[in-house]
């Protein structure tokens, strides 16, 4: 069901990645886990995914993960800067 929400988010003009953050409860092993999609390529999300072992390409991936919310959008946020250049 997450996948619609992220690809309408993606194809909003102006906007270079996005990511969606779900709860696992117990369903898995990770706390929750994270969607990542980047709308032209120039953030290889697969190069920050890959930080948290997880997996995927250049313009779509994803990881699971123990980070609370507020460190996990730290995480993703200094990726990006450092993706980016701002």
């Amino acid at each position: 069901m997450t996948e619609g929400v992220i690809d309408h988010l993606r194809s909003i003009e102006g906007i270079k990645v996005a990511a969606a953050m779900r709860d696992l409860g117990n369903r898995g092993a990770a706390a929750r886990k994270v969607s990542l999609r980047s709308r032209d390529g120039e953030v290889d999300v697969s190069a920050i995914a890959r930080k948290k072992g997880g997996g995927g390409h250049k313009r779509a991936a994803g990881f699971s993960t123990d980070l609370e919310y507020e460190d996990l959008v730290a995480f993703l946020c200094s990726e990006l800067v450092a993706q980016l250049g701002d």
